[in-house]
């Protein structure tokens, strides 16, 4: 819930999560807000996400489904094509109940609102800092990290002339970090300086090709050893 609350999910907001799983940030939209509607994406099969059992529980609590859940990559232009055409047939739905002038399909805007999303970091995709020779087996680069991938496609997409996110909407993600320890006294040191200095330069070369910029950052201690960053992002251009 946390993620929606700080995203500020409201009635008739589009919403998508390109990193699904089983839906469950798409069920704390709904449960937040029953007017809003939502795509997901998921790349994994139905033998580790199983997209019927998904679908059940926003039934099963009597919520508005997804407008799609997108069996696909979010990194793939067409799937994010196959995105907006949803919202775009749900707004071209809602013309025909208030007015009775049909738009062109390329009339209509047709991007979201929100992202809201956990990116599946796994310890190879998380940002850390140890020896020299950790950096320089450590890849940050967007082919291999989901976010700065996600941030990439809103540029592209941006620069292709069909948004994925509407100017003034928001990213909300989480940013995995490690916690650092002095080598002598092993207190952890100030992690939001870790944070800023080791984990953000990457994120913050691409935010202005995507039109977006920070505008708050929250830790979620998870173990002594790693955290990770509640980051909402908003579209400036």
């Amino acid at each position: 819930f946390s993620m929606c609350n700080i995203a500020g999910v409201k009635s008739d907001s589009y919403i998508l999560d390109p990193f699904a799983g089983s839906c469950t940030t798409l069920l704390a939209a709904a449960m937040i807000q029953p007017d809003c509607h939502t795509v997901g994406i998921e790349i994994t099969h139905n033998g580790i996400v199983n997209r019927s059992d998904a679908l059940l529980d926003f039934e099963s609590r009597n919520l508005t489904k997804p407008l799609a859940f997108i069996h696909g990559s979010a990194i793939d232009e067409s799937i994010r094509d196959r995105a907006r055409n949803y919202i775009r047939m749900e707004q071209k739905k809602k013309e025909k109940l208030t007015t009775t002038t049909e738009k062109n399909d390329d009339n209509i805007d047709a991007c979201f609102d929100l992202i809201i999303t956990d990116p599946p970091y796994g310890i190879r995709e998380a940002y850390r800092t140890t020896t020299e020779d950790d950096k320089d087996n450590t890849t940050n680069s967007s082919e291999d990290d989901p976010l700065l991938s996600l941030l990439q496609c809103i540029g592209d997409d941006r620069t292709n002339g069909k948004r994925l996110l509407i100017k003034g909407g928001k990213v909300v993600t989480f940013v995995p970090s490690y916690r650092p320890r002095d080598n002598e006294t092993l207190e952890i040191k100030d992690s939001k300086t870790f944070f800023e200095e080791e984990c953000l330069p990457p994120i913050q070369d691409i935010l202005p090709y995507a039109g977006l910029r920070i505008i708050d950052m929250r830790e979620q201690v998870l173990n002594d050893i790693l955290s990770r960053w509640l980051v909402t992002f908003v579209c400036i251009e």
